[in-house]
């Protein structure tokens, strides 16, 4: 793959899959040498995050024509600025389940058809920066309703 100028975004997200898939896998050897029964729970887990290492991004290139997202294994996607509806960011920690985040929404054609799709990248200072040099557009900020 040849090298191509942009700033580069690591998603951090990998990394905590990494630090997982290596600390679970530490501990299944440990447990599988004591044949504890616990072993065959954490070699179930160690797959899941090895897994989530080989689908989900490295990490982001944005460029002057659009973002690339780099995968481990697979094609890399690359999704033009002119492609991009809007983009909504997630203030995120409403729940526990949500990290702050970024939705770009996109239109994508299959088959005649056009439907709407949206890429989730995380929310870091460096994408933040990236996005607001790169895009046009506005940044809209997801509303969410509160529980009374």
């Amino acid at each position: 793959m040849k090298e191509i100028a942009g700033y580069r975004a690591f998603n951090y997200l990998y990394f905590i899959y990494l630090f997982s898939f290596v600390t679970s896998g530490g501990f299944f050897m440990y447990l599988q040498l004591a044949e504890d029964v616990f072993s065959i729970i954490l070699l179930i887990i160690c797959g899941i995050f090895f897994l989530l290492l080989l689908i989900d991004d490295i990490y982001y290139i944005f460029t002057e024509q659009g973002i690339l997202f780099v995968h481990f294994i697979g094609e890399n996607t690359t999704l033009k600025w002119n492609q991009i509806i809007k983009i909504v960011k997630s203030s995120g920690f409403d729940s526990v389940k949500e990290l702050p985040h970024y939705s770009l929404v996109f239109n994508e054609q299959k088959d005649g058809i056009i439907k709407k799709e949206k890429f989730i990248i995380p929310s870091t200072p460096k994408i933040k920066k990236c996005i607001e040099t790169y895009y046009k557009g506005e940044i809209t900020l997801s509303k969410k309703a509160k529980k009374i």
